[in-house]
């Protein structure tokens, strides 16, 4: 197995939430509604986006990146395209 697959296996959508919880409580909301939105998708296909979503956030103001958390939240758009396009 290649050295990043026991990562891998031990991610969770709880690990995700913890450590979006560690950096805001908006961007808790938007990776909690994203686990949450379609119950019938395996969470490991939301893992991707999630990333992303941290990749922005290392890389953008932490009040312009709330803010965009907020107004995905707001119109229920809590995916990693939708928040890009709002920077």
């Amino acid at each position: 197995m290649p050295s990043y697959y026991e990562h891998y296996v031990n991610l969770s959508p709880e690990k995700y939430i913890e450590r979006a919880l560690a950096v805001s409580e908006r961007l808790a909301e938007v990776v909690v509604n994203i686990f949450t939105s379609n119950k019938s998708v395996p969470p490991e296909t939301y893992y991707k986006s999630c990333d992303g979503l941290f990749h922005l956030q290392k890389t953008t103001a932490p009040d312009i990146f709330d803010k965009a958390c907020e107004i995905a939240l707001r119109f229920n758009q809590c995916k990693y395209g939708y928040i890009k396009t709002l920077f």
